[in-house]
């Protein structure tokens, strides 16, 4: 059965996974049914997350599990690369999933890894908007190229190109404007619920003051931008 003490050591993350594929496979064995996620969870008292990193890390090749059990890449890497790359190309550009191969792709994701082209784990999450807006560009325009496609590429093909030069040249701007349009209108709604919601004369002078300032400020701002 599955041994509860593994969950208080995160960083022997090959044992524990071990550990619950053995699980599910006593429960598929016992019950002639595959283990849920959810079941995995209570069972042993692990997040759900934790239990869908642990029971993908079996699927991956065995040279990929010794980089996690050695400490030459953390496991977080691969499941980050699964949900920013992998997952991000089979939802928006399922065609370029299709042209090189998700085993592939993950391969050249991984090399970078060990050549120390990737050096922040957290920085694959920046692959997946140019993916998606690669996917926009393609479905607005009614193409089957997209204009992003090119840099996604690179990143596969080019073993010394960089997710951070390859987020700044195509689309750092595009998520920062994506970014201010939802503060904007949360911002927008902030003030209107106020002042639906405030009758004291003297909070709703302020909350006006408030606004008034902030519109001066952009007013200011984007006129000297004219």
């Amino acid at each position: 059965m599955f041994n509860i003490h593994l969950i208080r050591e995160p960083w022997r993350d090959i044992p524990t996974a071990k550990a619950l594929q053995r699980l599910a496979d006593e429960i598929e064995k016992s019950e002639g049914r595959a283990a849920d996620e959810t079941e995995l969870r209570d069972l042993t008292g692990l997040s759900l997350d934790r239990v869908r990193q642990l029971m993908y890390v079996m699927t991956l090749p065995d040279e990929w599990q010794d980089h996690i059990r050695n400490g030459q890449i953390p496991l977080n890497f691969f499941w980050e690369l699964k949900k920013n790359v992998i997952d991000a190309l089979k939802n928006n550009r399922p065609n370029l999933l299709t042209e090189y191969g998700e085993s592939n792709i993950s391969e050249a994701f991984v090399k970078k890894r060990l050549d120390q082209v990737i050096t922040d784990t957290v920085s694959l999450r920046k692959v997946s908007p140019i993916i998606k807006f690669a996917g926009q560009d393609a479905k607005v325009n009614d193409l089957d190229e997209s204009a992003f496609d090119a840099t996604i590429r690179n990143l596969i093909d080019q073993p010394d190109s960089t997710i951070e030069d390859a987020y700044e040249e195509t689309v750092q701007t595009l998520v920062e404007v994506d970014k201010l349009s939802r503060r904007t209108a949360s911002m927008v709604a902030a003030f209107d619920r106020l002042l639906s919601n405030t009758t004291d004369q003297e909070d709703r002078d302020t909350i006006n003051r408030l606004g008034r300032d902030l519109i001066a400020k952009l007013s200011a701002l984007l006129d000297a931008d004219e």
